[in-house]
């Protein structure tokens, strides 16, 4: 059990108070100590045993409800805040003093729900509904702390962190006549919408930006130089790797046709070149 509490419950700083307050309070009711941090114990049942309503089965029951609360909120307290309410044995006391001294609403608490609100982003391409949520819950907690983030202004703040790929999202909402109607609550029924027809879409058309994406990485194998690409030499035995056995000996085969196709028109004797005109002329009249 204290692992969940550990798990579920963070610990109080003072700080995060509306944090720890919440998961608190949700921890105490999934384990039915919740109703004795609401009154104080004594207001519960009567303490004398002389009186006539007075159950000790039902008083032994709601003292050891109060211990548990007791504890788990003890658990869940930085060291030194604590420290500051070791005496304290009654759950309503307890939850009570906690609630006045750290519930109070400052400006660095609102700050820091705000910048939550602002750092937090809507990516490209990804479900957009936990982050949508986590945005949702700073401005509860900015309403909380008496801050409170108008609607409109909530949609808008939001709209402004929709990725390219929820275009269309964005012009539908900024239509006027769209505009006043559209509540945070419908936005993210548009956005979750909008995810689940693109995701959709995609799924259809995957097969075909695989393939293509393969047709465009086999185009750029070529080399710098503008030689075939790799693969392309390896069929025809002419490729650096390793290849096939026979891109091999066919490689070897076309050079051995190649050098003898090359020898016998080495061996065959060349012509002589061609006697000029004025020469002939010459030798002819030595001959007469």
């Amino acid at each position: 059990m204290s692992s969940t509490l550990n798990t579920f419950v963070p610990v109080l700083t003072g700080t995060n108070y509306q944090q720890w307050a919440a998961a608190m309070q949700s921890y105490l009711m999934s384990q039915g100590q919740w109703p004795v941090t609401k009154s104080p114990l004594s207001s519960l049942y009567p303490v004398k045993e002389t009186d006539s309503k007075f159950d000790q089965e039902k008083q032994d029951k709601l003292q050891d409800l109060n211990d548990k609360a007791v504890g788990n909120i003890r658990l869940r307290l930085q060291h030194n805040i604590g420290a500051q309410y070791i005496e304290t044995d009654d759950a309503f006391t307890l939850w009570t003093a906690l609630k006045d001294k750290y519930s109070s609403p400052g400006f660095s608490q609102a700050y820091h729900e705000m910048k939550g609100v602002v750092d937090t982003q809507l990516k490209d391409n990804q479900d957009p509904s936990p982050a949508f949520d986590k945005i949702i819950t700073h401005f509860l907690r900015l309403k909380e702390l008496g801050f409170t983030v108008p609607d409109n202004v909530q949609v808008m703040m939001v709209v402004a962190k929709c990725p390219p790929s929820m275009e269309t999202l964005v012009q539908l909402v900024a239509a006027e006549e769209k505009w006043k109607s559209i509540t945070i609550d419908k936005l993210s029924v548009m956005l979750r919408q909008s995810w689940q027809a693109s995701t959709r879409q995609g799924g259809t058309n995957s097969n075909f930006r695989q393939n293509q994406q393969r047709a465009n990485k086999l185009s750029a194998v070529k080399r710098q130089d503008g030689e075939q690409p790799q693969f392309e030499q390896q069929q025809f035995g002419g490729g650096h790797g390793r290849g096939t056995r026979r891109g091999r000996h066919a490689g070897r085969g076309r050079n051995q046709q190649q050098q003898l196709q090359q020898a016998p028109a080495e061996a065959a004797p060349q012509p002589s070149p061609p006697v000029p005109v004025s020469d002939v002329e010459v030798l002819g009249n030595k001959l007469c």
